[in-house]
């Protein structure tokens, strides 16, 4: 397992939704995940894509059902970007208290 796949599951078993941002394919997936891959598809609560082509993949390879999966393209100005729901409503359909912390972790790798 790789060290990025350590924290993964790491993360998951807090028991917090997480909402995983994926930008790879299905050999880049295993090389990230390694032996967990299986474990972060399944208890992930929802996903973004950066494509169509990445949005397809776990749903062909891994069977996770399409409604967990949205596509947003990458060159979006993140100025331009507003959520439709709001903090409240968010907060409300994660089951999360009204003073709750969100946070937002990204990462890349070269």
């Amino acid at each position: 397992m790789t060290s990025e796949g350590a924290r993964l599951v790491e993360l998951l078993e807090l028991r917090i939704p997480v909402l995983m941002h994926v930008h790879e394919l299905e050999s880049f997936l295993h090389k990230q995940a390694g032996s967990v891959l299986l474990a972060v598809l399944s208890q992930a609560k929802e996903f973004i894509a950066c494509s169509d082509a990445v949005r397809k993949n776990p749903i062909r390879r891994h069977g996770l059902t399409p409604y967990r999966i949205e596509t947003v393209h990458a060159a979006i100005p993140v100025r331009e970007v507003r959520s439709k729901r709001t903090r409240a409503e968010i907060l409300q359909k994660l089951q999360l208290p009204d003073d709750a912390l969100l946070v937002a972790v990204g990462g890349c790798y070269l």
